[in-house]
């Protein structure tokens, strides 16, 4: 019998409050880059985080990177 098994499958890097954490150092000061975000969010996870998946949990929230 073929069931899904738990565990199986590559694991995220940032869970819902890590997520949210992103999006709000956005909130406070808009101008902040991704590479910057993710810094600050690689030391706290102690686990490195790319300025891409920075991007892609902002773009999800409906945050785009556009300069006037």
């Amino acid at each position: 019998m073929l069931a899904n098994t738990e565990g199986r499958g590559r694991k995220k890097i940032m869970n819902s409050i890590t997520k949210r954490r992103v999006i709000h150092q956005v909130k406070i000061d808009p101008k902040i880059s991704a590479p910057k975000i993710a810094a600050s969010t690689s030391n706290t996870l102690d686990r490195s985080v790319s300025a891409e998946t920075v991007r892609r949990v902002l773009r999800k929230a409906g945050y785009n990177g556009r300069v006037a």
